[in-house]
């Protein structure tokens, strides 16, 4: 497995003192610890940046998220999503038009026979021999099925 490349977006005290010495404690389990820095377009288009970290202030962290997950990058919040309610459900409506308009494609093919779904690689000891009916299945890739469904 190559090494995760994590980027810690943000250089106030929590992001030095608690962020960068977790993620830099990783390293054993195969994980890089990027930079602390304030600036998203240094990470927006490194390969080996795989996740960010953001440590921001609550205001920004919509406009954040969104430009990770459209760079490619895993967005990972160290606190609210956002300032209030109302931009917490834009931002989740926002999210969710890629799983509408995947729906609304799966729709416009007709009666569906059969379909498959790729859920990325999952490969952990606990998830090849599951302790529970289903496995993987149950555990993570209903989740992606399901928003595909038309039902």
């Amino acid at each position: 497995m190559a090494p995760l490349g994590i980027a810690i977006l943000g250089s106030g005290i929590f992001a030095v003192e608690q962020h960068k010495p977790g993620v830099g404690r990783l390293r054993s389990a195969e994980t890089c610890c990027g930079v602390l820095s304030t600036d998203f377009g240094r990470f927006a288009s490194q390969k080996d940046v795989d996740a960010v970290i953001i440590a921001l202030p609550i205001p920004v962290q919509p406009s954040i998220i969104k430009r990770c997950l459209l760079a490619g990058k895993h967005a990972l919040s160290d606190k609210s999503i956002a300032p209030g309610l109302k931009q917490v459900q834009e931002l989740l409506d926002w999210f969710m038009e890629a799983y509408k308009y995947e729906r609304e494609v799966v729709e416009k093919m007709g009666r569906m026979l059969a379909f498959s779904v790729f859920a990325g690689n999952y490969e952990t000891e606990w998830r090849k021999v599951p302790s529970y009916q289903g496995g993987f299945f149950l555990d993570g890739g209903v989740l992606q099925t399901a928003a595909l469904s038309p039902y």
